[in-house]
């Protein structure tokens, strides 16, 4: 039987460069040369035995010749000789291959780093060489290390690699070879990386236990949110790893091109968070309601100058204010100031310094977002409009050039803010101008079907397609198409009309309900669905009808509410709303409105519901949830004037400001709004409107 020859014995003094291959080879041709060292050796010792009794056997029969007693006497021992070999050899194959293996007692933990380990004397444990320590109770627990040194009973090893975890004391040792070459993507053993590519490439590390993470002169710990990061782990193959604020992380996919912009869909006012970089948020059509989208200032939220952000406002959903805390916004014409995006748009931000940011819209011309404020009142020019700001109420715009024909009975921007519609007393009843950051643009033609009485309130639909008015006499509602053009064909009256002059008109959020308020007759409150073009089926009367007429109307911005400004105790009174109608009234308020109620208006975020009313303080306001009324607010510290009818009252558009109507001097006033309530009144306006006022309306 042959024995098998090692190929490759290992030396690492005077063949380094080849040690872990060499003693690789060694490992995997130690098994088949122990099974046949020890097949000789059992091999050998059989054929002495049997030699001995032949030559017993030999010398008893055949004792005339000495020579052959001799011969074989002489292979016996040869013989003998053969199987001493047989089993040095095997017992020298066992040494070396016990040599690199052993086991240790040492109660170590699973970790990174130095470590050492209490083990059999006299191994082959030279400096350099790697090796595994592997618990014997569960395999899935291990370290992978190199030797750092190794003297008598003490081995050290430089643990670089580790599975599992836990702390353990039944390790066995043995020799491994080195790591092979990274591969071509990123797999849990790793501990950083580098993010290459531009002219300032980044290298995110990760501490070892996982606490935080440093991207180039950036720290992230706890909750943090850290910036997206784009691997290229294979060819046209490209994963975004984002973080959240919970410190979830997960893979998506990218374009080939390496060109994505994840989306961040959000249907309330957001401020961005580092995370965003290189994201588009989303305003999706399901949210008619506009939102304001902040940039913090750098100070508070460091984008890396080259961030990009894109704001996606999808047609059909409420318009965008982009605003900016103490940095600035840029448009390409350089205008500065938050930005007002329509639906159907997008605007893209680009951070160009540490306080700088420019953007640009698809429609090439980006207005900053400066809002108006409406007035319409009984004496000429019967309509009075003037810039806002967060300071409040800045110079008087130019009258329009052809004035309404009779005292404005409402005035109400459309959702775009390029159109401002006057309901007025005497015919045509209602007019519309063209409006700009300048003011007052030509007035449209009138309708060609005018109104058939006095209209008292109008309500463009969120989508800024239609025209809605309440008036005097019947069918006491209509409703026009509208477009940048003007007045479009007047849509069939509905065939269930009101019973009575209408007050007040409202859509809901979504645009399909037009609901009417009216005095006199009960039920005092009809809705009725709408299609975008025609009046539907009425809705069913409430269970609980109001006790009077009904002077205001107004839908909670999720729509899923309804409350009503009434002449009589309760003098507000509130619905849930769905697309069956009307849900159970909800409880009235435990403190009351002081009389009978003219208006009132949902705060921009619902949480808030506002009432305006005769007798003082002349407006109420209350917190507001899905369960109803909540505590009243206390009554701002300079209460409006009035002279017995009640103020209108509006919200502006980022919710910031509440503006109230008036019947005496100075017929509109304004406050800071907030989840507190009413802060201090600004200034009245340095022009103020001529007579008493009836309405007031923010640009959207």
């Amino acid at each position: 039987m042959t024995i098998p020859v090692f190929t490759k014995i290992p030396n690492s003094i005077t063949a380094p460069d080849t040690f872990n291959t060499d003693m690789d080879t060694l490992l995997s041709e130690l098994p088949d040369f122990v099974t046949t060292a020890n097949a000789s050796e059992s091999a050998t010792s059989d054929d002495a035995i049997a030699t001995a009794a032949d030559r017993v056997a030999t010398a008893a029969d055949v004792v005339s010749t000495g020579d052959d007693v001799s011969a074989t006497a002489a292979d016996r021992v040869a013989t003998g000789n053969d199987a001493t070999s047989a089993s040095n050899s095997a017992a020298s194959a066992a040494a070396i291959a016990g040599a690199f293996i052993g086991t240790s007692t040492t109660s170590l933990s699973i970790a990174l780093g130095s470590k050492t380990f209490t083990t059999q004397s006299g191994e082959q444990y030279s400096a350099g060489i790697y090796m595994t320590a592997v618990s014997d109770a569960d395999g899935g627990n291990f370290m992978f290390g190199q030797v750092t040194s190794y003297s008598g009973t003490t081995l050290v090893l430089d643990i670089q690699v580790t599975a599992g975890s836990g702390t353990h004391a039944d390790w066995n040792l043995s020799l491994t070879g080195a790591r092979g070459p990274a591969g071509t993507g990123i797999n849990d053993e790793a501990v950083g990386f580098t993010l290459s590519g531009g002219t300032d490439p980044k290298t995110l590390t990760v501490n070892e236990s996982g606490t935080a993470a440093i991207l180039g002169a950036n720290t992230f710990t706890g909750t943090q949110e850290v910036p997206a990061i784009k691997i290229t782990t294979g060819a046209g193959a490209y994963k975004i790893l984002t973080s959240d604020a919970a410190g979830d992380a997960t893979w998506e996919d990218a374009a080939a091109s390496g060109v994505s912009f994840p989306q961040n869909s959000q249907s309330a006012d957001y401020t961005l968070v580092i995370g965003d970089a290189g994201k588009s948020i989303f305003h999706p059509s399901s949210d008619s309601t506009q939102r304001v989208y902040t940039i913090p200032a750098n100070a508070s939220v460091a984008f890396d100058i080259g961030a990009v952000v894109l704001f996606v406002n999808e047609q059909g959903a409420g318009n965008i204010v982009v605003s900016i805390n103490t940095d600035t916004l840029e448009d390409l014409s350089g205008d500065t100031g938050d930005m007002f995006l329509t639906g159907g748009n997008v605007l893209t931000a680009l951070k160009v310094t540490s306080t700088k940011w420019l953007a640009w819209s698809k429609n090439k011309t980006l207005t900053p977002y400066a809002p108006e404020i409406a007035v319409a009142h009984n004496t000429s020019p019967y309509v009075t409009a003037y810039p806002w700001s967060a300071s409040g109420f800045g110079t008087k715009f130019t009258n329009p050039t052809s004035l309404p024909a009779s005292e404005g009975r409402d005035a109400q921007f459309s959702p775009a803010g390029t159109e401002l519609a006057v309901a007025t007393s005497n015919s045509p009843y209602i007019q519309a101008y063209s409006w700009s950051a300048a003011g007052f643009g030509s007035k449209f033609s009138n309708p060609s079907t005018l109104p058939a009485g006095d209209v008292s309130a109008i309500a463009f639909s969120p989508s800024g397609d239609t025209l809605a008015l309440s008036h005097g006499i019947t069918p006491f509602v209509s409703a026009y198409a509208w477009s940048p053009s003007g007045f479009g064909t007047k849509a069939s009256n509905p065939s269930s009309l009101p019973p009575f002059t209408c007050n007040a008109i409202a859509f809901s959020p979504a645009g399909t309900e037009i609901a009417v308020g009216y005095g006199n007759n009960s039920p005092y409150i009809s809705v009725y669905s709408w299609s975008g073009t025609a009046f539907g089926t009425k809705f069913s009367d409430p269970s609980t009808l109001p006790p009077s007429s009904c002077n205001g109307v107004a839908f909670s911005p999720a729509g899923t509410e309804i409350a009503l400004a009434v002449q009589a105790s309760p003098y507000v009174q509130a619905y849930p709303w769905s697309a069956s109608g009307f849900g159970t009234k909800f409880s009235n308020p435990s403190t009351l409105p002081a009389g009978f109620g003219e208006a009132l208006a949902f705060s921009r975020s619902g949480g808030e519901l506002v009432i305006s009313h005769v007798n003082s303080p002349f407006v109420s306001a209350y917190a507001w949830s899905p369960s109803g009324f909540g505590s009243k607010f206390s009554n701002p510290s300079t209460l409006p004037t009035n002279d017995g009818d009640g103020p209108a009252v509006a919200f502006s558009a980022s919710g910031a400001e509440i503006a109230l109507a008036s019947g005496s001097s100075p017929y509109v006033q304004a406050y800071p709004w907030s989840a507190s309530g009413f802060g201090t009144k600004f200034a009245n306006p340095s022009t103020l409107p001529t007579g008493v006022a009836y309405s007031v309306g923010f640009t959207a």
